[in-house]
Formats: structure tokens, sequence, C-alpha cells
């Protein structure tokens, strides 16, 4: 399983990780797949089939043993454990993952460790060989690509995506600062420095390349000890960090993703992890596995890649600031009450009854609303923009904001809910509403988005230039998502004329107060709004 251009520095360096792979990682690879190279198409080396492959056939086998995790690596199992100074407490946390220690930063001391600490005589020494290196060269070899090493310039070329809005740039520096104090004060690393280049290239590795393997099954035994443990205690089956272990996974990670395309899937047992198919593979097919159900945004932030003709879980976004925008200019541009959409937000975000009674302590005001590639739209966008909708159409009603006002709002919105659930029942004025917010959105993208993308990138082009593609992928991707909900709205919706859709609020209002002293009051509250 080699390819024969050894001039190639690089395939050097693939060809030695293969013949680790096999003699010490002790990895079991099918003889119906081999490694390919598709850098001159921007996808490093892959892996495809050589015969035909039926559907749950093994493709490769991995001990445990050979994937790199915090129970794995040197930094635990050589230094930790034999290291005196250090605290049991520390050593039993970094394995576990509690404490100070959470998956990532784990994960990224145990890299640390292998590359500058053990060197070249890490047993996992061939298989960095074969990641991008530290100085991500991108002449050539493969390179990290994600957000967090796009300069500025490049960055501009997302804009409006909100995936401008979740770089994590703040939160890096957090945690590098964490765990460089890690090293020199609780691990005692004192003599090998971390700079912030250093800890990005690595970041961003365990962002890229690794997997949250499952933890073997507990032996009967465990289980038995397991039981005679506190309630309070077994609280900590809730937290992020029992259950797996966040790994790098040797050769999985070498396999490209694809939503639409995924043929294999990686199982566990509780020596071995193993890539089976999950779907006949053709001679000359190439194997994808998933990296989860993400967009094109997200690929891109997380994985530094995206899939040219669009991810199957593509979405886009509509800013709750642009559905403020847009009543305050329909509803108000011509009324000294700029804070009226606010004060209602804050309510429904904020309000003890509402959020408690209506809405069951889930919430319907958020940041942004995603508009999926299907045509799906998420039903907490819809409700709100009717409830808006109604709100300022009755603005007299609610505009003297009392304990009466905001019962009455949490009696609306909870008939909005009930009937959009029951009925799939809308007002033809919130329809409206919708496809005008939808518009403006898409006003906010550059024409380019809207045009076919040209998805002939090779590794010959400059880094530059693919970056442009990528971002102009990303926003067609979220143009088309957009798009596709706006198309879509309709389809299965009861539209009601306003008379109507009113007459649906007041049906079962008529004649009623509303129970809850708490909020309103004892006067009676029976307003009948009037049409959207």
């Amino acid at each position: 399983m080699t390819i024969n251009h050894n001039t190639d520095p690089f395939i050097q360096k693939t060809n030695n990780f293969f013949s680790w792979l096999i003699s010490h990682a002790s990895v079991e690879v099918s003889p119906k797949i081999t490694v390919q190279d598709r850098r001159h198409f921007a996808q490093g080396f892959c892996l495809t089939a050589v015969e035909d492959i039926q559907q749950n056939e093994q493709l490769f086998k991995i001990p445990r043993s050979s994937i790199l995790n915090v129970e794995t690596g040197s930094l635990y199992k050589e230094y930790l454990a034999n290291n005196v100074s250090i605290k049991a407490s520390t050593k039993d946390d970094f394995l576990n993952n509690t404490g100070i220690f959470g998956q990532w930063e784990t994960l990224i001391l145990t890299i640390f460790y292998e590359i500058k600490v053990k060197g070249d005589s890490s047993f996992w020494y061939n298989y960095f060989q074969i990641l991008p290196q530290l100085d991500n060269d991108t002449s050539g070899d493969i390179f990290i690509n994600n957000l967090m090493y796009w300069s500025d310039e490049e960055l501009y070329n997302l804009k409006p995506s909100l995936v401008l809005t979740r770089l994590g740039k703040k939160q890096s520096l957090e945690l590098y600062s964490n765990i460089v104090n890690i090293l020199q004060n609780d691990l005692q690393i004192l003599n090998v420095d971390f700079n912030w280049n250093e800890f990005l290239y690595i970041a961003s590795l365990v962002m890229s390349y690794s997997f949250d393997v499952e933890l073997p099954v507990p032996t009967q035994s465990q289980n038995s000890n397991e039981q005679g443990k506190e309630e309070d205690e077994e609280d900590e089956e809730d937290e992020e960090n029992i259950g797996y272990h966040k790994s790098m996974v040797i050769l999985a990670d070498l396999l490209n993703a694809d939503t639409h395309r995924c043929n294999a899937n990686l199982l566990y047992s509780d020596t071995h992890l193993i890539m089976c198919s999950i779907k006949p593979i053709a001679k000359n097919e190439q194997i994808y596995n998933t990296y989860g159900d993400y967009p094109n945004s997200e690929l891109l932030r997380r994985y530094g890649y995206v899939e040219w003709q669009g991810s199957k879980y593509d979405f886009g976004e509509v800013p709750l600031i642009n559905i403020k925008k847009f009543f305050q200019s329909k509803y108000f541009s011509n009324k000294n009450d700029s804070t009226f959409i606010d004060i209602i937000l804050q309510l429904l975000s904020d309000n003890e009854y509402i959020v408690s009674n209506i809405l069951e302590d889930e919430t319907i005001v958020m940041e942004s609303y995603d508009c999926y590639i299907n045509g799906e739209i998420m039903d907490e966008f819809l409700c709100l923009v009717q409830l808006l909708t109604v709100v300022c159409e009755n603005y007299q009603d609610f505009v003297q904001i009392s304990s009466n006002t905001i019962g009455e709002l949490g009696s609306v919105l909870k008939r909005i809910i009930k009937l959009y659930n029951n009925k799939n029942m809308l007002s033809g004025t919130c329809i409206i509403n919708v496809k005008l917010i939808f518009d403006d959105r898409l006003k906010e993208y550059p024409n380019h988005a809207f045009r076919e993308l040209n998805d002939s990138i090779s590794s010959d082009n400059m880094l530059q230039v693919l970056r442009e593609h990528m971002a102009d992928c990303v926003l067609q991707s979220e143009v088309n998502s957009i798009k596709n909900c706006f198309n879509n709205l309709e389809i299965g919706k009861q539209i009601l004329t306003d008379v109507d859709y009113i007459g649906e609020l007041n049906s079962k209002r008529k004649n009623k107060r509303l129970n809850n002293s708490d909020v309103r009051g004892n006067n009676n509250n029976n307003k009948r709004y009037k049409k959207c």
C-alpha cells in the first residue's frame, strides 16, 4: 500500500507512514483499498477501492493502543506516571479529563509532548510527518486551511456570513494561556517553550483531525462498583468528559469527508477501532467518512475545506438584528418609539412567567435563525415573526408595558405556538413579513454569491485564489439555503387571511380571564385583536 514516486519527499513520508502502520502500529488494512495522491485536487491523500467492496466489509482495524490520546500518549505513560513531584490528584485529573483538564487541554498537551519533547523518538513520529507541518507550507504538501489561518482580507470575503462571529479567537487565546499555565505550574515542564504559533498549529490539528472515541464498555465488576456510588456522584455522567477520549486516530483521519458520498463509518470494540463500509463501494471509488451534520461554513471553519457542490446540511442564517430592523422600519419608522421591539424581545427572553410557563424554559429569541438547504425553517423563527406581526399591528394594546400586557403577551404567544404546532397555521401578513425579511437578508450578499461557482481548484492555484473560491462557495451555500426557504415557505402551511387568523387567536379566549394573578393582577383582560 505505497505510492511509487519516491522523488517526492512527501510521498516518501507517506510510504514510511504506511510501513510503520503495519509493522509497528499493528493496523490491519484490507487488500481491497489503497492510498491515492489527490493533492492536485486540494484533497491531500485519500483511500480508494482497488476492487469492488460490499456493504459492511472491514476496511481497516486499528488497535486502541495505537491511537493517540491522554491514555496512550507519552506525557501520561512516561512523564506523569513516573514523576513523584507531581500531585496524584493532578495525574488523576489529567487522565480522567477532570478538574483543570478538559478534553481539549489534555489532547493538545499530549500532542505537544510527542512533537516537542519526544520528537523523532515518538511512537507516532511517522504519523505526524504526513500531517500538515508547523510552518503550514502551502507550496506542495497538505496544509491547514481553517479560518484561524486566514488573513483579515481573506476573512472579509466571507461577509455577511455569520461564521465570522464564530471564529473563536478570544476563546483560543484563553485556552492557550490556560495551557501554558498548566505546563509550567501543574505539569512542571519548564524547559520547553510553547509559543502561540505552536499552540495554534496543534489546536488546529485537534480541530481538523481528532475523533471523540468512545471508551470501552466497563467490565461487570466495574459496573458493580459504580452501583455503590452516591446519587450526587452520578451527576458526573452528564459532564462532557465522561464516556470518550478526544483522540487522534491514525489512518481514519486520512479519509476525506463528504456529506453526500459518505460510504464508511468508524465502529468501536473494546480493543479496536474498525472502519467499515456502510454501502457498496465500486472499484476506483474514493472512500469517504463524514465529520457530522455541518454546513459548508462550519466545514470551512473547523476543517478548512468546503464541498464545492454544497453540503447536504447547508443552511443560511437570519440574524435577530435583521428581524428587529425590519419591524422597526415597517411599523415604527414614523413613530418615536425605537425601543418597543427591544422591550418585547427582552420580555420574551427574560420574563419568568413567559419563559417558564409559556416557553417551558425553551427559547424563542435567538441570536440567529437557521434556514436549511432543504427548505426547512426553524419553528422559533416563524412563531417569533408571527408574534411580532400581531403585536405590532396591535401596538396600542401593548405599548404600555404592565402586568396586564405581559400576561396578554404570554397568552398570545402560547396560542400562536399551539396554532403552528397543531395546524401549521400562520397569517398572510406573517408570510409576507417572513419573505421580506428573507429578501432583506439576501440583499446583504454580494452579487457573485448568486452566480454558478467554478469548482475547478487545483494545488497549482495561489492560496489566495483557493480561499477566495472557498469563501464564494460558503456564501453561495447560504444564499441557496435562504432562497429555498423563501420558495418553500408556503408549502404545508395553512395560511389564513389576517381576519381569520385573529379569529383563531381569539376563539378560545372569548369570555376567558387570564388566570395568572401574579402576572397581571385581578383585571379582566379579554382583548380581541384586529387583523394583522
